[in-house]
């Protein structure tokens, strides 16, 4: 009897720990989907497109109906994959604020080196970038967002380069034969010279682009986090680790251009030091010639 009363016991206690242990994954499901509700209020709020975590959160209510129906039923139930479905709206949530805040800063950075550089051969990458986000390739977006940067780089250089090229070598090649055309002995020289100062002038030029290209990067960065606050403390429009997240990923970035700014400057210094010793000995070869290009005339015979 004493036996029996005991395996009544464990029984009663099994039996309450599986339905406590029910009671629990609905609940942790339900919680689940109303973070998923929330994060994708969040990404309305900021006009980004929702298709692709709509559809995860709408397949997580689905599954949820189910599962509560049969936990009614006193049959078993299985959260598991409500759970997964509505975090899978907080992963797609946090690439998709990424690829935003990405995506913003870029087209700051376009558009400002479109007013002094022809971009034309860009729109067609940079459309693929737009694309990409609108139909919620997150992780593309960024990937092309890096390769956008460089093809911008390249861009602009190769631009630096022939506007350099067409308004100086006209002009510096004709005063150059002008006044050195008796001194056929100094053309090596001067052929050298043309091309040490070209090759650092134009080396200098990209570097004070990429110095003008982070600036504005940074003052975009500055203007995002502005927002991000007067989103977070003033309008109450996101949510608290939405606002560290993404406060901590302009920080960084803005880290980063800060380390690269005293490299690109120290860069400008020793290509503005590397053409003044060019034009130094380039100016020291010139004379020297002259000098005994004069000599020789002097001390030729006159002819009878």
């Amino acid at each position: 009897m004493k036996t029996t009363k005991i395996g009544l016991f464990m029984a009663i206690i099994l039996l309450s720990s599986m339905v406590l242990a029910a009671n629990n994954n609905s609940t942790v499901a339900f919680k689940s989907l109303e973070q998923a509700r929330q994060d994708l209020t969040e990404l309305q709020a900021r006009h980004i497109p929702t298709s692709r975590a709509n559809e995860s959160y709408q397949e997580a209510l689905q599954l949820y109906s189910a599962q509560m129906a049969l936990e009614k039923l006193n049959e078993d139930a299985n959260f598991g994959l409500v759970i997964k479905y509505a975090n899978d709206v907080g992963k797609i949530k946090k690439i998709a604020i990424k690829a935003d805040d990405e995506l913003g800063v870029f087209k700051e950075v376009f558009a400002s080196a479109n007013k002094s550089t022809n971009l034309s051969s860009m729109y067609d990458d940079y459309d693929t970038i737009i694309l990409s986000f609108n139909q919620e390739r997150f992780e593309d977006t960024s990937k092309l967002i890096d390769t956008g940067y460089n093809t911008l780089s390249r861009v602009q250089s190769s631009q630096t380069t022939l506007n350099l090229f067409y308004a100086s070598t006209t002009q510096t090649i004709e005063i150059f034969f002008r006044t050195h055309w008796k001194i056929i002995s100094a053309i090596s020289g001067g052929i050298i010279f043309l091309l040490l100062v070209f090759r650092s002038a134009i080396s200098k030029l990209g570097a004070r682009r990429k110095l003008r290209n982070l600036a504005i990067q940074k003052e975009t960065l500055g203007k995002l986090i502005k927002k991000l606050q007067t989103d977070y403390f003033i309008r109450k429009s996101i949510s608290a680790s939405s606002y560290r997240i993404r406060l901590k990923k302009f920080e960084n970035m803005i880290l980063d251009i800060n380390r690269q700014i005293p490299m690109v400057r120290e860069n400008i210094v020793k290509l503005g030091k590397i053409k003044e010793a060019s034009l130094v000995n380039s100016s020291g070869k010139e004379k020297t010639e002259e000098t005994k290009s004069v000599r020789k005339k002097r001390g030729r015979p006159k002819s009878k």
